[in-house]
């Protein structure tokens, strides 16, 4: 209960427009998000080379092979 008192606390400080039923949908995804990032952490393990296609979404990697080729660095982003 605590912890959700502070997150109101601060959502109404970050979004003083915003009605107390519009925060407490942020406050609600928010928890939905970390509790579906907990799960997902806890499926690490499981993931192989054979299934990570299953996981990861790879978008550009021919840009990555050309660099490469060309003996140039890579920045890499994640999400």
């Amino acid at each position: 209960m605590k912890h959700r008192l502070i997150a109101l606390h601060n959502l109404r400080r970050a979004f003083p427009e915003k009605k107390m039923e519009e925060l407490m949908a942020i406050a609600k995804g928010v928890y939905r998000s970390e509790a579906i990032t907990i799960a997902e952490f806890f499926s690490l393990p499981s993931i192989t080379p054979r299934n990570l296609h299953e996981w990861v979404d790879v978008e550009g990697l021919e840009h990555y092979r050309e660099a490469i080729s060309r003996g140039k660095g890579v920045l890499s982003i994640v999400a």
